[in-house]
């Protein structure tokens, strides 16, 4: 019992170093804001259901496998040697199996490894084979980063996830483009949701919740969306610094000469709230 409380305090004081043991790509921030949303969820009273698209070593599961009040741990991963990005080349992930990410998961807390559940397969395959027992609670979307296998990983579930489960995003920077056209089809199709980002890299969507950033429990993180903003602004200052060199400039000035008009338009990375249509 004494364990169990102090796991769900150090959680509730988003206390980082739960996510020492294993090496991970999540920031500090990432680790802060993943730990103050695990405690909304852990903090329903119910064992709550952690759904993972993407565990790679399986840094990410680290504080859900400590925590008593999650109840069941479930990894999709296809495990991929290489795969393509949004940034335009292939990541390669060496070693990348099931087998290594449990044994690291063993050596943290190898009592807990019974409530993981890991299949070797994207998100949509796993919806179509109707695997998995039971909805999530919260999910995280961390797996191939493009927009066209986000966006699949996000049909898929949010078929498997309860109304209210809180679905999350990361390199919410990369794959920008994808979210945006998640939040898009959501108010198209006249859903309830709350969609907004947090820094890091993370974007949040709520769905049947119009406005989860007032409630009580959410209370203190809508300070840090407008951070969240300006770090995924730094983030692509990169692409800014080469838009701006010399053979661009010249070649937009000359496009501009010639009668091209510069078009496009903007997504509003702030807070969404979106009732349900009438």
């Amino acid at each position: 019992m004494a364990l169990a409380e102090s796991i769900a305090a150090r959680v509730a004081a988003r206390d980082v170093s739960l996510f020492d043991a294993i090496e991970t790509e999540l920031t500090e921030s990432d680790r802060r804001m993943l730990l103050a949303l695990q405690d909304i969820v852990a903090s329903s009273g119910t064992g709550y259901r952690y759904l993972e698209v993407g565990s790679h070593r399986g840094g990410s599961i680290q504080p859900h496998l400590l925590d008593p009040r999650c109840a069941a741990i479930l990894s999709l991963d296809p495990r991929p040697a290489h795969q393509p990005d949004e940034r335009g080349h292939r990541f390669h992930y060496a070693d990348n199996s099931t087998a290594r990410m449990m044994d690291n998961l063993a050596a943290l807390d190898g009592e807990q490894l019974g409530k993981i559940q890991t299949f070797d397969l994207s998100a949509p395959s796993l919806r179509d084979r109707g695997d998995l027992v039971g909805p999530a609670d919260f999910v995280f979307i961390d797996g191939e980063h493009t927009d066209q296998a986000v966006i699949a990983d996000f049909t898929a579930v949010l078929t498997m996830s309860r109304p209210g489960s809180i679905i999350v995003f990361h390199d919410a920077p990369i794959t920008y483009r994808a979210i945006a056209d998640i939040v898009a089809d959501l108010k198209g199709q006249g859903l309830a949701f709350s969609a907004f980002p947090l820094p890091d890299s993370l974007f949040v969507i709520v769905p049947g919740e119009a406005d989860v950033l007032a409630s009580q429990s959410f209370e203190g993180l809508a300070g840090e969306v407008g951070q969240a903003y300006l770090t995924a602004l730094m983030l692509n200052a990169g692409y800014r610094q080469f838009y701006r060199l010399a053979p661009f400039r010249i070649l937009r000035s000359l496009l501009s000469r010639l009668g091209f008009a510069r078009a496009g338009t903007a997504f509003g990375y702030g807070i969404v709230r979106h009732g349900r249509s009438r």
